[in-house]
């Protein structure tokens, strides 16, 4: 019997789902029943696979978390030849995960999941890095010059998305653009950076 509840559980689907349950009721809003309505799953079965609530909150965000920045690397990394193009489809992705994002700093500085929530995310830095990787590949850049800008796109989009201050974002994300198009010339104009990502991989 047991082995049959596995077979039906996907965790990944059901933490995706009570991220967007987090998302469209908010995080003090939300209940195992909420959950339980959200997922198919009564709560003695949420309970079997999730200790608690709390659990369920913090897996199912950081969860979120890694799922929209692998959509937005992964749209990134179809616009790599046209960096005019990046820069502005991106931004909007961004945009239409603001209520995902918002969701995300509300546990974040929530007293109750605040802290649990930083150790977990800790590892999103190494995340970030990996992606800096194939971005510096792609590019033909220096992993150790482009990661940086990786990291300084996640704070605007970060800051965008919190405060909606459209005309400071547009600042940054030029001053990123500018940064990331000067490296990419010198690199072609230098025939490529032979000491490039390939030697973190």
């Amino acid at each position: 019997m047991r082995q049959a509840a596995e077979n039906r559980f996907n965790r990944e689907e059901t933490l995706g789902k009570c991220f967007e349950c987090l998302v469209s009721s908010g995080l003090e809003n939300t209940s195992i029943r909420n959950f339980s309505l959200a997922t198919g799953l009564n709560s003695s079965s949420l309970y079997y696979w999730f200790r608690d609530k709390d659990e369920i909150v913090l897996e199912a965000t950081l969860f979120g978390l890694k799922s929209i920045i692998d959509d937005l690397f992964t749209q990134a990394y179809g616009y790599l030849n046209d960096l005019d193009t990046l820069f502005v489809r991106i931004p909007r992705a961004i945009d239409a995960y603001k209520k995902h994002f918002k969701l995300v700093y509300q546990v974040l500085v929530s007293p109750k999941y605040g802290a649990r929530l930083k150790d977990a995310t800790s590892e999103l830095s190494a995340a970030y890095d990996s992606y800096g990787m194939v971005l510096a590949d792609r590019l033909n850049c220096d992993y150790d010059i482009l990661c940086p800008f990786v990291h300084l796109f996640i704070s605007a989009a970060t800051n965008y998305v919190l405060w909606e201050d459209e005309a400071i974002a547009e600042k940054q994300y030029k001053e990123i653009y500018q940064g990331i198009n000067i490296i990419v010339i010198h690199n072609k104009q230098h025939g490529g950076n032979e000491n490039g990502a390939e030697q973190h991989a």
